[in-house]
């Protein structure tokens, strides 16, 4: 019965030594992952930390081109005016050149040449004759011309 108990005792030592080994082979498995952690966790903020100065810079360079956009807006609306303008003042100016126009031609309708007819001029020379010119195109050739008067 003795050697009974004494086996029984030395296969508990055995499974005792065998729950010490696994706790310490866990526990080095534990502090690798804690290693293994830590560096990860120094990673990701080092990437959270790039991140968030790539942002900012963003962020910087969307407010610049925000203002950029409203400066070229406040000139576009400003030289829009200005064009508004000068379109107008060109419209006058054509409005008063059309009545000056039309002016001359009612004083030429109404003018009258008194007195015999001057004498006749001299014949022109006859020029030499010019290149020969390029073939045209066969069929019929339409002119479309359109006039717009600018009014805003």
């Amino acid at each position: 019965m003795m050697n009974n108990a004494a086996l029984q005792t030395k296969k508990n030592e055995d499974q005792v030594q065998n729950v010490q080994n696994t706790i310490k082979l866990l526990t080095a498995s534990l502090d690798d992952s804690k290693v293994k952690m830590h560096d990860i966790n120094i990673t990701i903020s080092e990437k959270f930390y790039f991140i968030e100065e790539e942002i900012g810079q963003q962020y910087m360079y969307l407010q610049n081109a925000s203002i950029n956009f409203t400066n070229v807006n406040e000139k576009y609306i400003i030289l829009e005016q200005e064009m508004k303008e000068e379109v107008k003042i060109l419209n006058q100016v054509t409005n008063d050149l059309k009545l000056k126009d039309w002016e001359q031609s009612i004083t030429l309708k109404n003018l009258t040449l008194t007195g015999p007819p001057g004498p006749k001029g001299d014949k022109g020379d006859r020029g030499i004759a010019g290149a020969t010119a390029m073939y045209g195109l066969r069929g019929t050739l339409v002119i479309i011309v359109s006039y717009h008067t600018l009014e805003m």
